[in-house]
């Protein structure tokens, strides 16, 4: 296994439709595996390698290169932003979390919510909502608002650990399906079909890269 590219493919930060950064990545490998190497409107790579011959069909394989994020709506004036989900969040995980904040520079932020000792006895026993939470920017409310504005997309850091013959990080589900259909490729000879080696932007918000992607190419098997 390539823990390298796994890891820089897990840590990579890429909320939907801000899929640059794994981008990036994906593409650095795709031209060597590849005849070439696509954009689409939505943000997808298409890498196509030539079928050897004739062609018998087209073979699409697709991975998504997103994962769940946070979009801010407000910065306050103590410096805190709240922020409304890119996903499906269990909201519970996020608290006490570092996450990293594309404003105007990349900023490290930790989320919170209500101090134990300030709720009350149904808030304690009750699990957190999103809109109970918020990222602590670790910094002045007028600070905060220059770097930080609605609209701006956070995700959480968390760095690749290996953990016996496993991994554990973030954005794994994902991730782990573009490493796949990578060292696929890799490994893979000569094929009687073109291939599409498709990674795929905005899946955590409705499947939006994949749906445009397969109607662009019109593949006879999609994996």
């Amino acid at each position: 296994m390539d823990i390298t590219l796994l890891r820089a493919l897990a840590e990579a930060s890429g909320p939907p439709g801000h899929e640059d950064r794994v981008r990036a990545i994906v593409r650095g490998q795709l031209e060597s595996l590849t005849d070439r190497v696509d954009t689409d409107p939505m943000g997808c790579l298409d890498g196509v390698r030539a079928a050897a011959g004739d062609p018998a069909g087209k073979l699409m394989l697709a991975a998504h290169m997103d994962e769940i994020g946070l979009m801010i709506t407000h910065v306050d004036e103590r410096g805190f932003a709240k922020f409304i989900p890119l996903g499906g969040w269990d909201a519970k995980t996020l608290v006490d979390q570092r996450v990293l904040v594309q404003g105007r520079e990349d900023l490290v932020g930790i989320v919170g919510t209500t101090a134990i000792h300030l709720m009350d006895e149904a808030a304690r026993g009750r699990a957190p909502k999103i809109e109970d939470l918020a990222i602590d920017l670790c910094m002045d409310g007028e600070r905060a608002r220059e770097l930080v504005r609605p609209g701006d997309v956070a995700t959480r850091i968390r760095d690749l650990a290996e953990v016996g013959d496993l991994v554990t990080g973030k954005s794994l589900d994902n991730r782990v399906g573009v490493y796949v259909m990578l060292e696929g490729l890799r490994m893979a000879g000569p094929a009687q079909v073109e291939v599409h080696a498709t990674a795929t932007a905005q899946e955590e918000v409705g499947l939006r890269g994949a749906r445009i992607a397969a109607h662009r190419i019109a593949p006879d098997i999609a994996v």
